[in-house]
């Protein structure tokens, strides 16, 4: 025994002397200043039952179904998990997938035998600041996720590179989204966090290959690549892919409507889906409670669950088992303080137990190497918060300043952050922090429980923390100094970050107008409007645009000199934005607004344009549609009666022959393409006078456009949808030939215009359209369906658009159908059946 152990006394020697260490287990803490924190057990408790709940669902899905042939089919489970703030939403999804990863006794999906195929796993998770930022944020944390994990990811075993290769094949494979196409692009535009997954399906030799290739994602193009990648995830792996999406109460409206499609999809197997939710906040009028709603009518694959409070004696074992003591009644005195105070919350029961700590009412003991308390129940009770949030910042006001400090600005930004852009926002009023000082403070606040890494970026631990944590900057003065230094912060590293500019720009927003520059604020409101419109997030479009109006009407800038340009800009987002929403009144407002202020011709026909769709739209007011659409035209110089005589027909008839000199329509193709926005204007004329019966005055029309863009030398991909409109017109003119010479022309100059998919799908479905009450049906599919399939990727505004090519073209085919007999008859009920058909489909996606 070494002499340094022994202790002399008078009773001799006693034995050995062990370090403190060894009777210190109780607070698992190597010096003393750690022997005073409490340490939680990472054990979940409570949840056995939906722990089991879970296990059964996932094995039936790797099981699958057996068809009438005993092969087996895949399929997708939908599980919505409700439960109050801090109950253990995600500690449950995080306890089930880890203890699958744990199992290897598990079946294959081809087979029933054990394997050893890797579990992969996305989370994303909403909080109520993002959802006012940018879109798509819990999604694409997924994406990130998986990403990284298909593409690289930490386990190097066989089987997971593998699986890797299974995935990426899968996705070259496919018609939308494999190297080089469309699909690929508009998800690199969208999500490019995919771009290490995408980036590794690419073969070495077909780099580069589409470099000179642009695209621009629209919302319907957006949902149906994002589909189309899952699919082929899935479609790859041996066990089903495990997506969690927390917090959708705080979902954006982007958001939604990507998993509107996602989740009603029949595409997609292999895949257990989980949507968290605080069903406190979810009433009936939600939007998530509607998608909810939708998901579940005759679907048996989607399953809901309720998490409620821990009982009594789970808490009691929690607490017992945090401070190391056995459930005795001296401990569950304790545990039912804490049980009155909190309601088995186990987030407050972690934050309540810290406060009496805090509090020196629930302390470590260094002589008797144990946590004691010796208070009464009452006591107990009278120590602990009644607010959580209220209990949280009382834990942030006794951490280092530094702390503070980094807290206070993570609250008021939604998104994860990385160490070189955390020390990008420590640095102000003087102070220098090095990325390795940086990460010391991330660590102590991970230490605290207030953060968690996500390599490689930094998040809260929960969101009560980050409300605890605002509340507190809140209080802190110079809080706008602190507002402004983060949007510089934000903008300056926005160039590649779109996230950046959102956040940035709603910080702005809530700053008083004098603490702005109005002119950079409002400008920055437009160009993040346009992002938002590129991703589908038409609400958070129409909200940056009226900021945007808002602080040049109180500057009262508008329609000024300085700011003429810039105001006009925002009335044409303007009116645009509550068209697409379907706001007509609200259309109008700003379509009048521009038509009274704007001082040329030109800069009025966006409002003009969208003067006549708002009939179309609202009401179907064609006829009238078409009125007032000639009268904005006169204006331009197209002197159209409203009903024209035979003498005029005939005048301009002979104009138009000699304006082409003997060419044909296609001679048109041939011209050079420039934007031009009185041949929209046009088009929306020409649907009009087709709907309503107007014949004469849209052959007039017509005449008139081709004579236009003759005698200007240019086109616009405008004209090829207005081409389109005249070979059906003149379908229900039974003028066979010239519906055929439109026909083709259009055909030639969609070939020029595919980057426009607005006016390429519309164009060719309309010429789809008459060549098949023309021609034979069958032999037409193929162009039909891949019209179809332009407007469903590509377009969204497609729905409506269908909607309308199926109410026009039953209108003609009905016409030819009396004059054709049976034959006629029989083409038309097979058309209009197949594009019921594809209208169905279509309302699927949009």
């Amino acid at each position: 025994m070494a002499e340094e152990f022994r202790i002399e006394g008078c009773h001799g020697t006693i034995a050995e002397q062990k370090d403190e260490a060894f009777y210190d287990d109780r607070s698992d803490a190597s010096d003393d200043e750690e022997k005073g924190k409490i340490k939680f057990p990472a054990r979940l408790y409570g949840r056995e039952k939906e722990l089991d709940s879970l296990k059964n669902l996932y094995a039936e899905l790797l099981a699958g179904e057996v068809d009438d042939r005993d092969d087996k089919v895949l399929k997708s489970q939908i599980v919505f998990l409700s439960g109050y703030s801090g109950v253990g939403k995600s500690a449950l999804i995080k306890e089930f997938v880890k203890q699958l990863r744990g199992s290897k006794n598990r079946p294959n999906k081809t087979n029933n035998n054990n394997n050893d195929s890797p579990i992969f796993y996305g989370a994303g998770k909403y909080s109520e600041q993002n959802s006012a930022s940018s879109p798509f944020f819990a999604i694409i944390e997924v994406l990130k996720t998986l990403a990284n994990e298909l593409s690289e990811g930490k386990d190097s075993s066989d089987t997971a590179t593998e699986q890797r290769e299974k995935v990426r094949e899968s996705i070259r494979q496919s018609d939308l989204i494999g190297p080089g196409k469309e699909g690929d692009l508009i998800l690199r535009a969208t999500f490019p966090v995919l771009t290490p997954l995408l980036d590794s399906c690419v073969v070495a030799n077909e780099k580069g290959a589409n470099e000179d290739l642009t695209v621009h994602p629209t919302m319907s193009a957006i949902k149906e690549c994002t589909l189309q990648l899952l699919c082929a995830i899935c479609r790859a792996l041996d066990n089903p892919l495990i997506i969690f999406l927390d917090d959708l109460q705080w979902a954006d409206e982007a958001s939604m409507d990507m998993l509107n499609v996602l989740l009603t999809s029949s595409e997609l197997k292999n895949l257990m889906f989980t949507c968290a939710y605080r069903s406190n906040e979810v009433d009936v009028e939600h939007s998530f409670c509607k998608l909810m709603d939708n998901v579940a009518k005759g679907d048996e694959s989607v399953e809901k669950m309720e998490l409620f409070s821990l009982s009594p004696t789970s808490i009691t074992s929690f607490i017992a088992d945090s401070v190391k003591k056995e459930e005795d009644t001296e401990m569950k005195e304790l545990s039912s303080a804490v049980y009155q105070t909190t309601m088995g919350n186990i987030f407050f029961t972690k934050q309540a137990l810290e406060e009496l700590v805090r509090k020196n009412i629930l302390f470590y003991d260094m002589m008797c190497f144990e946590w004691r308390w010796v208070v009464t129940k009452v006591e107990l009770a009278n120590n602990m918060s009644a607010d959580v949030v209220e209990s949280v910042l009382g834990k942030i006001r006794y951490l280092p300043e530094e702390i503070q400090e980094l807290l206070s600005l993570m609250a008021y930004i939604p998104n994860a952050l990385d160490v070189s852009t955390l020390k990008a926002l420590m640095c102000r009023d003087g102070a220098s922090y090095e990325e390795r000082q940086v990460l010391d403070l991330l660590q102590q606040s991970s230490d605290e429980g207030m953060l968690l890494l996500v390599n490689p970026n930094w998040i809260f631990a929960h969101d009560r923390i980050r409300q605890a944590s605002l509340k507190f900057a809140s209080e802190k003065s110079g809080s706008e100094e602190t507002l402004l230094h983060i949007s510089s912060v934000l903008l300056a590293e926005g160039s590649d970050r779109e996230w950046c500019q959102y956040v940035a720009v709603d910080i702005l927003n809530s700053l008083p107008v004098e603490k702005t520059d109005c002119n950079e604020l409002v400008k920055l409101n437009l160009k993040v409007s346009h992002l938002a419109r590129n991703s589908g997030a038409l609400g958070k479009e129409n909200v940056l645009v009226h900021k945007g109006l808002e602080r040049l009407k109180a500057a009262g800038m508008t329609w000024t000199k300085d700011y003429y340009e810039l105001t006009r800009q925002l009335y044409d987002a303007l009116l645009v934005s509550e068209y697409s929403s379907g706001a007509y009144d609200a259309a109008r407002v700003a379509i009048d607004e521009v038509v009274q202020n704007a001082k040329t011709p030109d800069e009025k026909l966006i409002a003009h344009t969208h003067c006549v769709m708002c009939l179309m739209s609202e009401t179907s007011e064609y006829g009238r549609g078409a009125e007032e659409g000639l009268e904005i035209l006169s204006k331009y110089g197209f002197d159209i009666p409203q009903s024209p005589t035979k003498t005029v027909m005939a005048k301009e008839e002979m104009k138009y022959k000699l304006a082409l000199r003997n060419r044909s329509i296609s001679f048109l193709t041939t011209l050079p393409i420039q934007d031009d926005s009185l041949l929209a204007l046009c088009q929306q004329i020409n649907i009009c006078a087709m709907y309503s019966g107007k014949l004469d005055v849209m052959k007039l029309l017509n005449w008139k456009i081709i004579q236009y863009v003759l005698k200007k030398g240019s086109i616009s991909s405008n004209l090829a949808p207005i081409l389109g409109l005249c070979a059906l017109m003149y379908v229900k003119l039974d003028d066979v030939k010239r519906s055929n010479e439109f026909a083709t022309a259009v055909q030639a100059l969609n070939l020029r215009i595919r980057d426009d998919k607005k006016n390429y799908a519309m164009a060719g479905m309309c010429v789809c359209l008459a060549m098949c009450l023309l021609q034979n049906f069958r032999s037409l599919t193929d162009p039909f369906l891949q019209s179809y399939k332009d407007f469903k990727v590509s377009w969204s505004c497609a729905c409506f658009s269908l909607s309308k090519i199926f109410k026009l073209t039953f209108h003609v085919s009905s016409n030819q159908a009396h004059g054709r007999g049976r034959d006629g008859s029989q083409r038309t009920q097979r058309l209009c059946s197949m594009l019921f058909r594809c209208r169905l489909r279509a309302w699927a996606y949009f």
